[in-house]
This record gives structure tokens, C-alpha cells and sequence, in this order.
């Protein structure tokens, strides 16, 4: 699990300006799609998710709906330590993860707060921190490295929500193939806020 995956960095900001703020989803969504090949204009990917009904850019089963189009399999998934985190990466799969924090709680962040935000864990160094693609800084975003225990605070302890993508097998994930042998599931949407 200590690894860097070469996961091409995209900022948000190559966005046209109405959007920029808004996506950090597509942009993520983007990144992990060119690691596996796909290399489709963020806009294209921004304007393929995007939510008409709730105004925005950041609805989850949208997103790893875009990566199913392009043929790759995708789900999102709950993440509750950095063991789960670190067994997608040692199989080569990056996790785009949904964070929120409030000012002061996340000294190692490219900025001050957020209320909901996306980015690229691409692998971890050998201490254990996190190798991130954060799309909100076009200078210092590239494969920033964020402590551990601060992004930890930032995403498990709000959720721990991550979109998985990958070129599968066509098996589904465990905890897919186990809910669906014993439930059938309805997918709901869920926007990142």
C-alpha cells in the first residue's frame, strides 16, 4: 500500500468560471477515468453527471454512473479506516473521496474549509500519510500530501463516502455480492454537499 498510483492531475479551475466551484466531482471523476485510459474533457464528464433536478454536480450514483457508461465498473462505497483505504490501493484502484471540514480541524489542507469536496487518494507514503490529486489547487494539488489523521477527521468522521472505479472482472465488490444474495438494494441519490 505504500505507492503512488500515476494518476493524472486535473484542476477544477479548467473549468468554464460558472462551474468551477461546483466541480470537483467530474474533475475527480476525470483523473481516475484518464488513470484507466479514458481521457474525456472534464467538461464532457461535468456536463454527463451533472444533477438537472437538484442544480448540481456532485450526485454520487451520477458520477460512478458516468465511469459505468465508459465501461469501467464503479460503485460508491463507505470507508471507515485507512486498512480499507490501503487494500484498494495496493490493487491499484485510487478511491475519490468525499470530505467536509470546518477551519482550523485540517492544518495540512490546501485551504481554510469546505462544506463538501472531492478529491484523488492516490497512494501513501511510507510513514502512512496520504498522496492526494486535490482538484481545488491547480499549483499545489498534484500529488499534495495531506496527514493522515487530519484527512481521517475530514472524511470518516463525515461519512467516509468514496466512489470506487476500476477495470473489473465483471465480479461484483463483496459487499455488493453479499447484499445482493440476501436483499435486493434501490439506489437512491445522494449529492456530495
Amino acid at each position: 500500500w505504500a505507492r503512488d498510483l500515476p494518476v493524472p492531475f486535473r484542476p477544477q479551475g479548467d473549468t468554464p468560471p460558472p462551474l468551477r466551484s461546483q466541480a470537483c466531482s467530474p474533475t475527480s471523476v476525470s483523473m481516475v477515468l484518464h488513470y484507466y485510459g479514458i481521457d474525456r474533457p472534464t467538461l464532457e464528464n461535468c456536463l454527463a453527471i451533472y444533477d438537472a433536478d437538484y442544480r448540481l454536480f456532485g450526485n454520487w450514483n451520477r458520477a460512478v454512473q458516468r465511469a459505468g457508461e465508459l465501461g469501467l465498473d464503479a460503485w460508491i462505497a463507505r470507508f471507515r479506516n485507512w486498512n480499507q483505504v490501503k487494500a484498494e490501493i495496493a490493487q491499484g484502484r485510487p478511491i475519490i473521496a468525499s470530505i467536509r471540514f470546518e477551519k482550523g480541524t485540517f492544518p495540512s489542507a490546501l485551504y481554510a474549509d469546505t462544506d463538501g469536496h472531492l478529491l484523488v487518494i492516490r497512494g501513501f507514503t511510507p510513514s502512512g500519510d496520504v498522496i492526494v490529486n486535490d482538484p481545488a489547487n491547480r499549483a499545489k494539488g498534484n500529488g499534495v500530501v495531506y496527514k493522515a489523521a487530519e484527512l481521517a477527521h475530514a472524511w470518516f468522521d463525515n461519512g467516509g463516502v468514496g466512489y470506487v472505479i476500476h477495470k473489473g472482472d465483471g465480479a461484483l465488490p463483496v459487499a455488493q455480492a453479499e447484499r445482493a444474495t440476501t436483499a435486493p438494494t434501490t439506489a437512491q441519490s445522494v449529492s456530495a454537499r
